[in-house]
């Protein structure tokens, strides 16, 4: 099933999509796409309003569909993909098993060396070194990787997220921009959870760190280098930012950055720290 969030995201999210628009979108996909398509349709998916349940039943069943996601070592599925995803030079190359479905992973070493088991959803994963190494295929942890619908598209957009934690959840719509959530939780051990439309700016929450656990909802840490160098050198057990949390340009930027010793928790409640520079250097 699909990974999104059900919440309703900010009227400016507002639907610019029908349910039958996706199904129209699978249809229309061509062997021969190339990077510039697989942004358009990433581009769709974030038009679309996952507040209407319609809508979210629609997504579910096209995943579901076996000939949109393609399950295997990184050889067989850049085969099955047949140019409709894992697309550039080494990219989808992993050490094990992967699923990555139609219109993600397309760039120069994009997905390149994920964790083994992970899940691509459709439209993510788009720019050259995006995903890389998420959740770390080459280490013998065990991460729980998915990447939900039109995230993580960016060069280097979530690159090295998740090397140690026990899961990384990327929901819907979220983690794309330029470096966005790249190094995101590199010393977390715990679970990795970015909700639906978070970090979805240049740099934000890139380089975010916390021992225990991430917690980020939903419309958090929008804008440009939002919640970027949060507690950077990994000195806090747990983060957790509430929905719409750290809502503008640097917001909650190198909060708690220098802590090299545990030095208990961060928790920003929902629409706390909003506005330029807001919650910036605390610590």
């Amino acid at each position: 099933k699909s990974p999104s969030d059900t919440k309703s995201p900010k009227s400016s999210k507002a639907s610019k999509a029908s349910a039958s628009a996706l199904e129209t979108l699978f249809d229309t996909l061509v062997d021969d796409a190339g990077l510039e398509v697989f942004v358009a349709i990433g581009a769709i998916f974030q038009s679309v309003d996952m507040a209407n349940p319609d809508v979210i039943d629609e997504i579910g069943t096209l995943l579901e569909d076996e000939d949109l996601c393609f399950t295997g070592t990184s050889d067989n599925v850049t085969t099955l993909c047949a140019g409709e995803c894992c697309v550039g030079t080494d990219a989808c190359v992993w050490a094990d098993m992967a699923t990555v479905c139609k219109a993600s992973c397309a760039g120069m070493q994009a997905c390149y060396q994920i964790q083994s088991g992970a899940t691509i959803f459709p439209a993510s994963c788009l720019g050259d070194d995006a995903c890389k190494y998420a959740g770390d295929g080459l280490n013998t942890n065990t991460t729980d990787v998915t990447i939900g619908p039109a995230s993580c598209n960016g060069r280097m957009a979530c690159q090295r997220a998740g090397v140690q934690a026990s899961s990384l959840n990327i929901q819907y719509s979220s983690c794309s921009g330029y470096g966005a959530c790249e190094d995101l939780g590199t010393d977390t051990t715990g679970d990795i959870t970015v909700g639906t439309y978070a970090c979805d700016n240049d740099y934000s929450c890139k380089m975010m760190n916390a021992k225990g656990s991430i917690s980020i909802g939903p419309d958090a840490c929008l804008k440009n280098s939002a919640c970027r160098d949060m507690a950077s050198l990994g000195g806090i057990d747990t983060i957790t930012i509430g929905e719409y949390g750290c809502d503008g340009k640097e917001a909650c930027h190198q909060m708690l950055a220098y802590a090299v010793v545990n030095e208990g928790n961060i928790t920003i409640g929902d629409e706390s720290c909003q506005g330029f520079e807001a919650c910036e250097l605390i610590g």
